[in-house]
């Protein structure tokens, strides 16, 4: 999730000599319009990406982008974990999984074709697969809140 801020505001700028008995004097200055864009990343303090602008000529004065190692993919916790062993397989395929909630395996073909399906109910469970032929399928398994995490396995 990224929030876009937008400010717009006028930057002023002046240039002053020193002249000798009279001192400091204002000899020129200019004003212009600013626009910038800073984007603000769920859970990082400091923006990602920060764009100024020139609002007259649209077109980007100023980027800079911020680099951070909590920006990422979130990982699920540890203890809703679930691990296919062996992988290649032959014949049985092991899946344990650390909660006691309803699990089903979908078995896919490179193609993307459902070739089975089966309900996981118990903390290990092995499925059979020597009566697949050789080759890449992909395995979807979607827990009771919805949540699917993808495996490829390659069948020996």
């Amino acid at each position: 999730s990224i929030l876009r801020i937008k400010e717009s505001g006028t930057s002023a700028s002046s240039f002053e000599a020193k002249f000798p008995v009279v001192g400091w004097q204002s000899v020129g200055g200019d004003t212009s319009a600013v626009l910038s864009y800073s984007y603000q990343a769920e859970g990082i303090l400091a923006p990602v990406l920060t764009l100024t602008m020139d609002p007259e000529q649209d077109t980007i004065t100023y980027a800079q982008a911020y680099k951070s190692s909590a920006v990422g993919i979130k990982e699920a916790p540890e203890n809703n974990s679930i691990k296919i062993y062996p992988n290649p397989v032959s014949d049985l395929l092991t899946i344990t999984k650390n909660n006691t909630g309803k699990l089903d395996l979908m078995v896919y073909d490179i193609m993307g074709k459902l070739v089975e399906m089966h309900p996981i109910n118990n903390a290990v469970q092995q499925v059979p697969l020597a009566h697949l032929p050789q080759g890449i399928y992909m395995l979807n398994m979607v827990d009771a809140h919805g949540t699917v995490k993808t495996e490829r396995l390659i069948k020996q």
